[in-house]
């Protein structure tokens, strides 16, 4: 006889001692609708019926209900069966013995899901046959939903890891609870699954609902989103009040829960997803976004305040409510907060002109500092000199300046005090530490004024002299070299690959268009407001009101080309379904949406970012490989020099046209081929490969005394050999950085001499003699700004 029929045989003869007769009719019905989807080949399904047959051998027909479906979809069904091993059908006793050695070895149970199938199955079956028979019957009616009818045996092997635990409840489709109303029934490809939520509260559930079909089924691993509603819902019980609406949503359950899941065990953290300890965080901040989303929707109250409502829609409020942080934003005309942990929102004190990042969240932690340092450093921030971006930016200055007048205090046992740490020694020795690890002088520079700044503020406090502050004077720091403009072929040829990304990135070639056409820092296009076009004549020239990095948090106004008028129009067209988004960031025109599967919000097109992908995708069609986004403004910048000065406008007109002062256009954009277009205009000559043999210097002191005419310049011979103003091209001629007035002198003079006469011998000679001087003046002004010594030429 072949075994399939063997095992026909002994499954009938068990279904016949079933006691109960009502379920020994069912079940002989439930044999013979399964019979023939049995394979022959004796296996997992085969077990599984057996199982169930044995299963219901002693239940009667009273007993079917919840808790008797939720006992038996628990039972370890090989444990069992290896209990009676004596008494098992021959058909299937040589099958289970080697499923049970694999159960034991991988913790696999071949067959169970058919049983728990199996089952499910009968009930239903039960309900349509006898549901007007028997209460308990029809009761199956109210939890048939939670009858799952398809399983996955990837998943089961996942939860085998927590059989021993808890919060295995949390993990299986029928918890011991025995409480069918605190489940949720999930569609999952062909079946279904339950999802344990242990309250009671009408409003937890429908929170945690809201989160599972909008965003944990979608994108997250059974196990992770089974266990975060476990964790949810069991921090929820433990709260000393009931949370039952959105209104009791308050910081104090928020800062409740974020205690609750610090304490989950980190090998739980480690099972549920390897590699990613933040994971649970961050499905309860998903989770408060649910929320979120749910009463701006409604239109209902939350108990939360402003700050942790902004903080859990930013991408960074993991980091900051497990690391502490308290949220705040940061106002200069409030009082000082005493935190130790500071996590700033982005506002309009952050977000200020060209100093504005893409940074939504700022992060300050002085909780390693005393408390008078630390009232100190936050006292400086708040009411120091500086905007709160270039405050924190040295933040890192701020703090480590601190910890070394702590650290070199040195008087164990005695309550530190700041002043008494600050002397001229110790400032000595602090600058010598900066000048050895900050080699560049404009870092230096920076973190020096950073320390000035602080010890001005605090000086009556600390008892800062002004000796002391010489200390750290920033003499021979000013930043010599300018800005790098990009040459004519990589600006084509970085525009060309700007075009061509432009369907994906359009917003980042409109900045880059409006960047090389004005004179705006990068902030001050980012930050340009959709009503920044305050007037715009027939022509197209506009009238725009935006803040400047100089102006001191006002608007000003500038007149920018027809072009770029069209650019902005362009941009705000191409945004305007962007700002209908609920965000303070929709009033800005460069937005765009962040790319999230739950909570959608802005940002600032990240520029500088796209800059730099730009820049790999074409490193080798460049000739300088190290252009950085400020570069444009730095062309833009270098064409109006170029232009500029050939139209003999003046440095202060130039710095005005470039919006910098004029200090900072002499010092930084004034280099050696501006030079020459300087003195070019000076002189109203071409600069031509006029010859000169004398020698420049910095220092004033030579050899002789012997002044050359005009006081332009010194002999080193005792008699000379030539007649007046040729001396400029004898090498004897020595002359110094500081008659760079007197050549410009000199020069001015020959102009008008020009302009006074109409003799071409007159006119000749002066021309002449403007050459001379005018390449004597370009080397001398390029010595003078690059500080490298004598240079003979």
């Amino acid at each position: 006889m072949r075994k399939i029929d063997v095992f026909f045989d002994e499954i009938q003869v068990l279904i016949k001692q079933t006691k109960c007769e009502i379920l020994r009719e069912e079940l002989a019905l439930f044999f013979q609708k399964h019979k023939h989807g049995f394979s022959r080949d004796i296996g997992g399904s085969h077990i599984a019926f057996y199982f169930l047959t044995i299963n219901l051998k002693n239940v009667s027909i009273q007993e079917i209900n919840w808790e008797t479906c939720v006992k038996l979809h628990n039972l370890v069904m090989y444990e069992e069966l290896i209990k009676n091993k004596s008494v098992l059908p021959s058909s299937l006793k040589r099958v289970i013995t080697q499923f049970h050695k694999v159960y034991k070895a991988k913790g696999l149970s071949n067959g169970l899901f058919s049983y728990q199938v199996f089952l499910n199955d009968f009930y239903r079956e039960l309900y349509k046959h006898l549901k007007h028979k028997s209460r308990n019957i029809q009761n199956i009616e109210l939890y048939e939903m939670n009858l799952v009818s398809h399983y996955y045996q990837q998943v089961k092997e996942r939860f085998i890891d927590y059989k021993d635990e808890d919060l295995f409840s949390a993990l299986i489709n029928y918890p011991l609870d025995c409480d069918y109303t605190k489940l949720i029934t999930i569609t999952v490809k062909k079946g279904s699954r339950n999802y344990w939520l242990n309250t009671n509260s009408a409003f937890i559930r429908t929170w945690v609902e809201n989160y599972l079909f909008n965003y944990a089924i979608k994108y997250l691993d059974p196990v992770l989103f089974r266990l975060v509603g476990y964790f949810f819902t069991d921090s929820v019980n433990k709260y000393i009040c009931q949370v039952n609406s959105s209104r009791t949503v308050d910081n104090a359950f928020l800062i409740h829960q974020i205690e609750y899941f610090k304490k989950i065990p980190g090998e739980i953290i480690q099972r549920i997803s390897p590699n990613k300890p933040n994971a649970l965080f961050n499905q309860l901040v998903i989770l408060y976004r649910s929320l979120l989303d749910t009463i701006n929707i409604e239109q209902e109250e939350i108990g939360l305040s402003r700050e942790y409502i902004s903080l859990l829609k930013y991408e960074e409020a993991t980091t900051a409510i497990k690391g502490d942080y308290r949220p705040i934003y940061f106002n200069p005309y409030e009082s000082v907060p005493k935190f130790k942990k500071i996590v700033f929102l982005a506002n309009e004190y952050t977000r200020n002109g060209a100093n504005s990042r893409n940074f939504d969240l700022t992060f300050l932690d002085l909780s390693n500092f005393p408390e008078q340092i630390r009232n100190d450093i936050l006292e400086f921030i708040w009411y120091g000199a500086g905007t709160f971006y270039q405050k924190k930016k040295q933040n890192y200055i701020i703090k480590d300046f601190y910890n070394y007048i702590e650290k070199n205090y040195g008087k164990a046992g005695q309550r530190f005090e700041v002043k008494n740490g600050i002397n001229h020694k110790t400032l000595f020795k602090y600058r010598q530490k900066l000048e050895f690890k900050y080699t560049n002088t404009a870092t230096l520079k920076g973190a020096l004024k950073t320390i000035r700044s602080i010890l001005k503020y605090h000086g009556g406090k600390y008892g800062v002299s002004s000796s002391m502050l010489k200390v750290l004077n920033l003499n021979k720091l000013e930043k010599i070299n300018g800005g790098t403009p990009i040459t004519d072929n990589d600006l084509k040829v970085i525009y060309n690959e700007f075009k061509k990304g432009s369907d994906k990135n359009k917003l980042s070639l409109l900045v880059f268009e409006i960047f090389i056409l004005t004179n705006l820092r990068i902030g001050e296009i980012l930050n340009l407001e959709r009503n920044c076009i305050e007037y715009k004549d027939p022509a197209g020239k506009a009238n725009i009101r935006y803040l400047s990095k100089t102006s001191n948090r006002e608007y000003i106004n500038q007149l920018v080309s027809e072009k770029v008028t069209y650019l902005l129009e362009e941009a705000i067209r191409h945004t305007d379904l962007t700002a209908t988004c609920n965000s303070s960031l929709s009033k800005y025109i460069f937005i765009e949406p962040t790319q999230r599967k739950i909570n959608h919000k802005l940002k600032i097109v990240n520029f500088a970012y796209v800059f730099k992908n730009v820049l790999a995708k074409i490193e080798d069609k460049l000739e300088n490989k190290r252009y950085t986004a400020n570069n444009l403004r730095h062309t833009y910048i270098n064409n109006v020099y170029e232009q500029g000065t050939k139209l003999d406008y003046s440095l202060p007109k130039l710095a005005a046209i470039t919006n910098n002062g004029y200090k900072t256009a002499k010092m930084y954009y004034r280099k050696y081929n501006e030079i020459e277009l300087y003195v070019e205009a000076l002189s109203g000559v071409t600069l031509t490969n006029v010859d000169i043999n004398g020698e420049i210097r910095n220092e004033s002191k030579t050899e002789s005394k012997n002044n050359v005419k005009n006081n332009l310049g010194q002999c080193k011979e005792s008699s000379c050999v030539f007649e007046a103003m040729e001396c400029l091209i004898c090498p004897h001629f020595v002359t110094f950085t500081n008659r760079i007035p007197k050549f410009e002198s000199k020069i001015k003079e020959l102009n008008n001499t020009i302009k006074s006469t109409s003799n071409p011998l007159i006119i000749d000679e002066a021309v002449s003699q403007k050459k001379l001087l005018s390449q004597y003046l370009k080397k001398m002004i390029a010595l003078e700004e690059n500080k490298n010594g004598a240079s003979k030429i």
